[in-house]
């Protein structure tokens, strides 16, 4: 058995990285990754070529930050997720005066990570106001979304020949508000009242009166996968011929977030066996590969175009069910897998 999770408990969690990780985006990598699908069939020779798929010496990713033999439940980053869901980027960095703004959690579309978000004004002073805000994008839930491929400096430069304003990069609802200014340098976005629309929630807004408006980011970044974010666990029961796991993986982040698990083989298969005996087939899909210097542990995600490649609060992966299938580990021909399991091996 591995030294590196829990057999027991088969549950394994987020990695704790700094918070700071929250932040950054995907990076680009110097390789192309390998997507595996499994086969409809196994042969001594489709054995040996699957084998070679998985060398130990290839470069890959590690996991930061989890001392051997420590339960990676603890460093699920609690703190990082009470951030990302205050929603730091939906709350204004400017805000005229005498105005109270509020807003309920972001509308996600399914697993996207697209959403749109509502926002009220409310007016506390005596007189009417016009209003405008601005919005810092690079924090959650944009992660770094830009309404505009370049610098926006005047509302006429965002026209568009119906006389509303609205944003290259995404949709909106509604015509109370138009964009002032876009700021790519600071990622400062600046929206204010629509002063000609034909609105209820137009500006300037009454003394007392309350507006709401709306705006929908579409095309938003995905931030590189954070293991301190979410947990997942294992499921499966080792039967003579082998074992099918599968993985759930939950969180608590109100907006979708990409996930990377890692899974170490030995935890369930002794790893001589794997070696020289089983026969491993990863699900259809999945990126896999394995650790840099490690026999047998992987990363292990879905490409972006597939939506369970993201999670979030009301969404599990799998939606439906308990586990979705992530690999088959079969025993050779002739042998019996129950006796090649952990602890002895």
């Amino acid at each position: 058995m591995s030294d590196r999770s829990v057999h027991v408990a088969r549950t394994v969690a987020g990695i704790a990285v700094f918070s700071a990780a929250v932040l950054a985006f995907t990076a680009a990598s110097g390789s192309e990754p390998r997507i595996i699908t499994s086969e409809a069939s196994w042969s001594a020779e489709a054995h040996t070529e699957t084998q070679l798929l998985y060398d130990p010496e290839d470069s890959g990713p590690t996991i930061p930050g989890i001392p051997p033999g420590e339960d990676p439940g603890a460093y699920l980053d609690t703190a990082a997720i009470a951030e990302i869901n205050s929603t730091p980027a939906l709350k204004p960095v400017e805000l005229t005066e005498g105005l109270d703004y509020a807003h309920s959690a972001p509308q996600v579309h399914w697993t996207s990570m697209d959403f749109c978000h509502s926002f009220t004004l409310e007016n506390t002073t005596s007189e009417p106001v016009e209003w405008e805000l601005s919005l810092a994008v690079a924090p959650a839930p944009t992660w770094g979304w830009q309404p505009f491929s370049t610098a926006v400096t005047a509302p006429g430069q965002v026209t568009h020949s119906d006389g509303k304003y609205t944003f290259e990069q995404g949709a909106w609802s509604g015509s109370s508000w138009e964009t002032v200014s876009w700021d790519p340098g600071e990622g400062i976005w600046t929206i204010r009242g629509n002063t000609q629309a034909d609105s209820a929630n137009h500006s300037p807004i009454p003394a007392g009166d309350t507006i709401q408006a709306q705006f929908c980011p579409r095309g938003v970044p995905e931030p590189e996968p954070n293991p301190a974010l979410y947990t997942w666990e294992f499921g499966g029961t080792p039967e003579s011929w082998g074992v099918n796991l599968g993985v759930r993986i939950e969180t608590s982040v109100i907006t979708s977030i990409p996930w990377r698990i890692y899974i170490d083989l030995e935890d369930y298969v002794c790893g001589d066996y794997l070696d020289e005996g089983a026969r491993v087939r990863w699900g259809d899909g999945y990126i896999v590969e394995p650790l840099t210097g490690e026999a047998h542990l992987y990363s292990v995600r879905l490409p972006s175009a597939d939506q369970d490649s993201r999670v979030r609060d009301t969404i599990t992966i799998p939606p439906w069910g308990d586990y979705r299938h992530l690999v088959a580990i079969e025993a050779a021909q002739g042998s019996n897998l129950l006796d090649h399991l952990p602890p002895n091996c």
